[in-house]
């Protein structure tokens, strides 16, 4: 009985910390585990906060085809998404401008910086471009390791065949030049700005290239920007800022606290009617769903997941899931214990039948939100992410939480049938001993 108790203890313990780090934050060692209204926690959408519109305009293009245009929407979107900006306007204003709207009152010059960039990657040697952006497949960020343990982050490139033909080429002739001179390095561009100009010992036959990008923390987040930069694509022509400024939210934190109240007060309407209709099982179904919200929030601090109204709604419909699992759950149960099992052979019974249902109900909904997310866009996205966490949470909570507090239950002695929602009993008494 004291393995039961030390169970259902440690449950409210995991509720109680997960709510005070989903409020609060919590840092452990180099471990940071955001909070409500952390800056790098839930970040709200355009419609609840408003944000920064940023625009654009092409320079030394006279005309600008439609399909550049829609090139151009295309990376600043990866580009955004590679930031976690999921939910963003991109729109084209004028023949030559492109605006965007991201949420939150003051983006960093880095990311303005970063949006704008054209991306064009070039290696080149004594001053001629060896190999050019369009021969550049992917980019990966990653560790190296060095001499005594220490790690460097880099930037791993794939070339194509014609690449690597004229890296070989470039480097022969590098190293074949007075070690320390200028014709013995590699210079590596972004656009016109040097970032990277290794020498070179031996030629290189190979498809492959690192980009060394110095030591750790802000050197790993410049490998990872890099990459996300390469791999979004090159502009097809230079963009200049010409205006930034603030845009205010279409709906307001009004709507954010109306649905946030919305939300509580249904969970505790949902919970009452748990514990009236299932009675001990309700008990346990209230705290699975507590701990629910807990983690689902805790999660999407860590994720820095961009908040919608739509995103609200996708977390009421999640809750909404989880209950409909938990009322699967006991009601399997209920119909093994009429069916004369014991309450433990019942809970045993009740979980293996009602599993499969579970399992296929998440799933689905989790691929009907994995759609939405890379079909949609802005706030569809926004709602799919929601959706897509708070059932995976969900299908967790009600197939491991669940059954491990109702066999805890069913261990401290609480068998009476009546207290599971069931009058009436056919065969075998579930009034046995538990073992």
């Amino acid at each position: 009985m004291r393995k039961h108790i030390i169970t259902i203890a440690a449950v409210f313990v995991v509720i109680a910390v997960l709510g005070t780090v989903a409020l609060t934050g919590l840092d452990i060692g180099d471990f940071h585990f955001p909070g409500v209204g952390s800056d790098n926690g839930i970040v709200l959408g355009l419609d609840l906060q408003g944000g920064a519109s940023i625009t654009y305009q092409a320079v030394g293009v006279d005309n600008i085809s439609r399909s550049d245009m829609d090139s151009v929407v295309t990376i600043f979107g990866r580009r955004l998404d590679n930031q976690n900006f999921t939910e963003r306007r991109i729109v084209q204003s004028g023949q030559n401008r492109i605006t965007i709207e991201i949420p939150g009152q003051n983006p960093d010059d880095d990311l303005v910086a970063l949006l704008g960039s054209t991306a064009r990657l070039s290696f080149r040697h004594n001053g001629e471009e060896i190999i050019g952006a369009e021969q550049v497949r992917n980019a990966r960020a990653d560790w190296q390791n060095q001499e005594f343990g220490a790690r460097q982050p880099v930037v791993q490139l794939a070339f194509d065949q014609s690449a690597q033909a004229a890296f070989f080429a470039a480097t022969s002739a590098a190293a074949a030049q007075p070690q320390g001179s200028d014709a013995n390095r590699i210079f590596i561009y972004l656009d016109e700005d040097q970032i990277s100009a290794p020498f070179v010992n031996e030629p290189i036959n190979s498809n492959t290239a690192v980009i060394t990008m110095g030591g750790e923390g802000d050197g790993w987040n410049a490998a990872r920007n890099l990459a996300e930069l390469i791999n979004s694509g090159v502009l097809p022509f230079t963009l200049e800022l010409v205006e930034m400024r603030q845009v205010s939210a279409t709906l307001g934190e009004e709507a954010l606290h109306t649905s946030i109240r919305a939300g509580l007060i249904g969970l505790i309407l949902l919970a009452l009617f748990m514990i009236i209709y299932y009675r001990v099982p309700g008990i346990v179904a209230a705290v699975v769903l507590t701990l629910y919200v807990t983690l689902s929030i805790t999660l999407m601090n860590i994720l820095s997941v961009n908040l919608t109204l739509p995103g609200i709604a996708g977390i009421i419909l999640s809750i909404g899931m989880a209950t409909d699992a938990e009322i699967v759950i006991f009601e399997r149960v209920k119909y093994e214990l009429r069916s004369g099992k014991t309450l433990r052979a019942a809970v045993d019974s009740g979980f293996k039948r009602a599993r499969s249902a579970i399992i296929d109900t998440c799933l689905t909904t989790m691929i009907s939100a994995g759609v939405l997310y890379f079909m949609g866009t802005g706030p569809i996205q926004g709602f799919a992410v929601t959706l897509f966490l708070g059932v995976m949470v969900s299908m967790f909570t009600a197939l491991v939480i669940t059954r491990l507090m109702l066999r805890a239950v069913v261990g401290l002695r609480i068998t009476n049938p009546r207290l599971y929602g069931v009058s009436e009993l056919s065969g075998a008494s579930t009034s046995k001993e538990v073992a």
